[in-house]
């Protein structure tokens, strides 16, 4: 299952990234993550492994994570494992003006083992689940990135 979106936000791309990159902001915008740990730091960020618990619907995910894409401002990924599912994540942002930002999102989510099998159920159900979180996420660090950046200019 791939989603994607794109969304401008108010603000330069050295204050949308900060969001991104930081553990304890994301928590600010992900509401489903609830602990973050990291497990093996790299210089360069890249190869960075660390641990993150989410929770939906009442149970929690844990997930191992790796840093795959780090370019300060510009891009960030990383790909995520649990035990039905892996994920790689990607953002891109670029400047589209005087302090904005086109934030780009890309995510693929596969399913394994033998849930690998209802993947097409599956990505049915979980498509607009999904892109209405994603959607929800996005709309929430767009607008703490704008506050933190108007909060700058006083």
């Amino acid at each position: 299952m791939k989603l994607s979106q794109v969304i401008i936000i108010n603000a330069p791309p050295p204050t949308v990234f900060l969001w991104l990159d930081e553990f304890e902001r994301q928590k600010q915008w992900i509401p489903s993550l609830i602990e973050e740990e990291t497990l093996d730091q790299k210089p360069g960020k890249i190869g960075t492994k660390y641990r993150q618990v989410h929770l939906f619907n009442g149970k929690e995910l844990v997930l191992l994570g790796e840093t795959t894409v780090f370019r300060q401002d510009k891009a960030l990924g990383g790909f995520f494992k649990s035990k039905e599912t892996t994920m790689d994540v990607l953002y891109t942002l670029k400047s589209v003006g005087y302090a904005k930002t086109e934030l780009t999102h890309n995510t693929e989510i596969k399913f394994l083992g033998f849930i690998k099998i209802l993947s097409p159920v599956l990505n049915l159900l979980f498509a607009r689940r999904s892109e209405a979180e994603m959607n929800q996420n996005l709309s929430a660090l767009k607008t703490l990135a704008e506050q933190e950046y108007k909060d700058s200019l006083e």
